[in-house]
């Protein structure tokens, strides 16, 4: 926001100054100020900007991620439900050749 004056150095530059020189002086110091005021604003508002993009990128990537955990959730439970019919499929399987294999051995044939 400008340079930085000290209150010395400040008595100093307005020593040899009368007043039109210390009104000049004055308006100098705060013409650089709202200079530096402008640029802080467009740094401010720039920044809002950014944390406003970053903002709705944090909550797509969370409605993203709550959604992929319901469909892994889905998937889950379709798996669960999967395995249990292949092993109950697996359960009969073996008891049909367990229930056959007294036969087997009392035939001869493609067994």
């Amino acid at each position: 926001l400008g340079p930085e004056i000290k209150p010395v150095d400040a008595v100093t530059i307005t020593a040899g100054l009368d007043n039109q020189g210390v009104v000049i002086l004055q308006r100098q110091i705060m013409k650089e100020q709202d200079e530096g005021l402008e640029k802080l604003e467009e740094t401010v508002i720039s920044t809002k900007h950014v944390a406003l993009t970053v903002n709705e990128e944090l909550s797509l990537h969370a409605r993203l991620i709550d959604s992929l955990d319901d469909h892994v959730e889905f998937t889950g439970s379709r798996m669960q439900g999967t395995k249990h019919i292949w092993s109950t499929v697996f359960m009969a399987v073996l008891a049909f050749y367990a229930l056959l294999l007294p036969f087997k051995s009392g035939r001869r044939g493609c067994w």
